[in-house]
């Protein structure tokens, strides 16, 4: 594949690779994909019933197609490459029928040969999503086109041309955005530290296992995953409440918003802040809900930002769902 992709120099749609995965026709995941489960449904509805060789085919049909799918709506390739990539896979799948033809089917057990194969495919799954799952979402992350912006435009009107609340998968408007901070991640935690909002891991499929046992505690748990556009926070902090099973969380996503100070360019994140209570349904497994903040719980919280250090204040109005959100920054260095 790589060969091919190298003599044909096909770009695709969105830069996300480099060297010979730079290009995109045709398809590696498509070929690979019609290759493996068309050669496993060739060999398994051989010695099947012609109803169940159907099926097998049908089944094998709708993964290579959820795969092909997976490839253009991540913008990783054109139609055309996918359907390049499963025509080659196709030819080779031909080739290899012409010689099963000449294998004897009392040799192979089909029910072993699938269980093999799926385990293998399950065990290499699992261990590529373990060490790749990050930086994938990273990879194909939306990345809208960066807008230049003012320190100055952005105190007086920017903050208004940015979105005020999260938008959900449904293009919904949810909870309000009720901070705006420009400044990098390092600087936002150790700013944060100072009201004992502690940094928080990401949500992985760890944390949604312990999701299934009853005993497991709030410290146990990441905040759940949330989006806004399609994208996952690129941060999270938490404060727990003292004595009870509950906690605040503020989520920060990256705006396409760049703002130019002392002569340094830094995105702009926009929070949100939820409550997320927890719970142990019918004592049977563990589970998180996500509520609002109350309006005290907003009023304590533009308070304890208020009582920062190392912090310049663009807007010292206390956030409330109707109003604006605050505006902050670091401190000009001397």
């Amino acid at each position: 594949m790589p060969l091919l992709k190298n003599i044909l120099h096909k770009a695709r749609p969105i830069e996300l690779h480099d060297r010979f995965d730079s290009y995109s026709f045709p398809s590696g995941h498509a070929t690979l994909s019609m290759v493996l489960f068309g050669l496993l449904a060739v060999l398994l509805a051989r010695k099947s019933p012609p109803r169940l060789g159907l099926i097998i085919y049908v089944l094998a049909g709708l993964w290579i197609a959820a795969v092909g799918f997976s490839r253009i709506y991540l913008s990783a390739h054109w139609p055309s490459d996918v359907l390049g990539g499963m025509l080659f896979g196709a030819v080779l799948i031909g080739f290899f029928a012409l010689l099963v033809e000449h294998i004897d089917p009392k040799s192979y057990n089909p029910a072993l040969l699938a269980m093999g194969t799926l385990s293998v495919f399950l065990l290499f799954g699992l261990v590529h999503a373990w060490r790749e799952y990050d930086k994938n979402i990273a990879r194909y992350a939306p990345h809208p086109p960066l807008r230049p912006m003012l320190l100055a435009d952005w105190q007086k009107w920017g903050w208004k041309t940015l979105p005020l609340s999260r938008i959900d998968l449904g293009g919904r408007q949810k909870e309000k955005f009720v901070v705006q901070w420009a400044g990098d991640e390092r600087e936002l935690t150790k700013i944060l530290a100072q009201i004992d909002f502690k940094k928080a891991p990401a949500f992985t499929w760890f944390h949604a296992l312990e999701l299934l046992l009853p005993t497991t505690g709030l410290d146990d748990l990441a905040p759940l995953p949330v989006l806004h556009n399609g994208r996952f926070p690129v941060a999270s902090y938490t404060i727990k409440d003292q004595g009870k099973p509950r906690r605040l969380v503020l989520r920060f996503w990256r705006s396409n918003v760049i703002i130019a100070r002392q002569g340094q360019k830094h995105p702009l994140w926009l929070g949100t802040l939820r409550r997320e209570i927890l719970t142990h349904p019918f004592n049977l497994a563990t589970a998180l809900r996500q509520r609002p903040p109350k309006q005290d719980t907003l009023q304590k919280f533009g308070k304890m930002l208020r009582t920062l250090q190392h912090i310049k204040w663009l807007s010292l109005q206390i956030p409330d769902r109707q109003e604006a959100p605050l505006l902050i920054r670091p401190l000009d260095k001397p």
